[in-house]
């Protein structure tokens, strides 16, 4: 946890370093990862009423953190006196992406006005994908996409914007965090690219994972697609329609 005012400083601290590459290099490691134990996860569900909540990115003592915000029934941020945070810090596991798909056979006879076999036939039905679920290997690819290109992706930014166009924040579905249970011990959250057709380019985004770490594991969810893995966040710049909604450092 930091306080209300060490999150503002963070915040700026980042704001200013984002147009010099030199600095970018020097915290951000595309190899590491963000992550919340289950006390945090248990922090933002008491807290937010919404089905998004907000992150900031900062700056403190020269590590990258996530300074997570909770927001109440109406899409407003809530004022606390501190703010949960995660500094980005090397993997310590390997991480397990799953997705469970489960195909239903579906077969159908069709019997006439007279009860003749008129006939017969056999299908499957795939399975609906819920947002924010994503792809284990769409996100594997998006995931390593950012390991190998996010350096060049700073440097075109600063070079070229001044950093102008490198994301300050990100809107993110409740979902992606999910509900405190007592088998997801720990959330580990990703940079990751993916290409956006409407602005023609690669956009960072922030994917989640859960962990089992009862057994080191990924822990799925029931559903027709069960996957451990979800992304649906969205950073601002350039997604920004509604920057006012981001009050915390006003």
């Amino acid at each position: 946890m930091l306080s209300k005012n060490e999150c503002i400083q963070a915040f700026n601290e980042w704001k200013n370093a984002k147009q010099d590459y030199s600095k970018i290099k020097e915290i951000i490691n595309p190899r590491s990862a963000f992550s919340f134990n289950r006390e945090q996860i248990e922090w933002l569900s008491n807290y937010n009423r919404h089905k998004d909540f907000h992150i900031y990115i900062g700056l403190h003592k020269t590590e990258l953190i996530l300074i997570v915000v909770p927001l109440d029934a109406d899409g407003k941020e809530i004022e606390l006196p501190a703010y949960m945070v995660s500094a980005l810090l090397p993997l310590d596991q390997e991480l397990h992406l799953i997705e469970k798909e489960e195909i239903t056979k579906v077969r159908t006879t069709v019997l006439s006005t007279d009860l003749q076999i008129i006939s017969y036939t056999e299908g499957f039905e795939q399975p609906t994908e819920n947002e924010p679920a994503v792809n284990q290997k769409t996100a594997a690819q998006e995931i390593t996409t950012w390991t190998n290109e996010s350096m060049d992706w700073f440097y075109f930014e600063c070079t070229e914007f001044k950093g102008k166009r490198i994301f300050n924040t990100f809107t993110v579905p409740f979902a992606d965090l999910g509900k405190p249970d007592d088998k997801i011990g720990q959330v580990v959250c990703l940079f990751a690219f993916k290409y956006s057709q409407l602005y023609q380019r690669l956009i960072p985004t922030l994917i989640f994972i859960s962990i089992n770490t009862l057994h080191l594991q990924a822990q799925l969810i029931e559903a027709p697609i069960s996957t451990n893995t979800y992304d649906w966040s969205q950073p601002c710049p350039p997604f920004c329609k509604d920057e006012s909604a981001f009050v915390l450092v006003v």
